[in-house]
């Protein structure tokens, strides 16, 4: 599994700790064996790899630049073939200016924002429950 988090200068600490606690329950609940993840503003800040026995994981503020979700599905072509699904945590601030990948997409947003490139849209409301 490849996810993506959106660490631009518009994502809040609370919206990390939602995305934390997603990203958690990935982890938990669906157990993969390698979770990717990718920090990125307008371009990839840091890569971390999670595996089921790394639960509860925290994630970290890296980057805060402008946001352009482009460059993660360029790092996963060249370094994931095969992967389950790309998840993307953001608040859906930027273009994309990426293809469309073979695996399932899900852009996992905390905005009312609705207009995606490609794949599906799942909003996510900010509750506190993560702090």
């Amino acid at each position: 599994v490849v996810i993506a988090v959106d660490t631009s200068g518009s994502i809040s600490v609370d919206e990390l700790k939602q995305f934390s606690g997603e990203l958690n329950s990935i982890l938990g609940d669906v157990k993969p064996s390698k979770v990717h993840v990718l920090y990125c503003d307008t371009d990839i800040a840091g890569i971390e790899e999670f595996g089921p026995d790394d639960y509860p994981v925290k994630l970290h503020k890296r980057g805060g630049g402008g946001t352009d979700f482009t460059q993660p599905f360029y790092w996963m072509e060249k370094n994931v073939p095969n992967p389950a699904c790309f998840v993307y945590l953001t608040d859906l601030y930027g273009p994309c200016h990426a293809s469309e990948p073979m695996c399932p997409v899900l852009w996992v947003c905390t905005s009312k924002q609705d207009d995606i490139p490609f794949g599906q849209l799942l909003p996510l409301e900010i509750t506190g429950e993560y702090q």
